[in-house]
């Protein structure tokens, strides 16, 4: 099998992607996609001394909302405790596996209700986090609010399949979210 680096050289080759390498020494790979509306950037990111995959997009001007979603775990568990209990996607297996907050409950079941993006995190094993925030600061530059969607998973993704899937859940979300 040949290693991540090549994998990534040539899913961008076959998908008109460009294949990048970033960062400090050792140089991690990312892949960019510009679609002419944006651009949706996969990476391997170093965190906390591991190797992590990151997708991301940037929305400008936009009137998105906040949300967060994860895995439930114990932990998700104690914070039901203290009020964080998360927002229903109205799906049973998706609802009873992952948990959604947010600052717009009714937009967030909207986006979540998008079998895509739904069917999409429910096969993904090592989801850390998938979020949309505003990024502040940089306002003035860009004329208004920016904001950053981001897809977190641990570990590098070494499959075609699977960094396609990170690709093609951040596009799905962003084309729901521009409605």
């Amino acid at each position: 099998m040949a290693n991540y680096r090549e994998t990534w050289k040539a899913l961008a080759a076959e998908t008109g992607g460009e294949y990048l390498e970033h960062g400090r020494w050792p140089k991690m790979p990312l892949i960019r996609w510009n679609d002419g509306e944006r651009e949706i950037v996969v990476e391997i990111i170093q965190s906390n001394g591991k190797l992590d995959t990151r997708g991301k997009a940037v929305l400008l001007n936009g009137t998105p909302f906040d949300f967060e979603a994860w895995f439930r775990s114990v932990f998700t568990m104690l914070g039901g405790l203290f009020g964080r209990n998360g927002i229903p996607a109205g799906n049973h297996d998706f609802d009873r596996r992952i948990i959604i907050c947010g600052n717009d409950p009714v937009r967030i079941k909207n986006l979540f209700s998008h079998a895509g993006i739904r069917d999409n995190l429910l096969r993904r094993k090592k989801m850390h986090r998938f979020y949309l925030k505003q990024i502040e600061g940089l306002e003035k530059k860009s004329g208004g609010p920016v904001w950053m969607l981001i897809y977190w998973e641990l570990g590098i993704q070494k499959e075609k399949e699977h960094v396609l899937e990170i690709y093609e859940l951040i596009r799905e979300t962003m084309q729901v979210i521009d409605r």
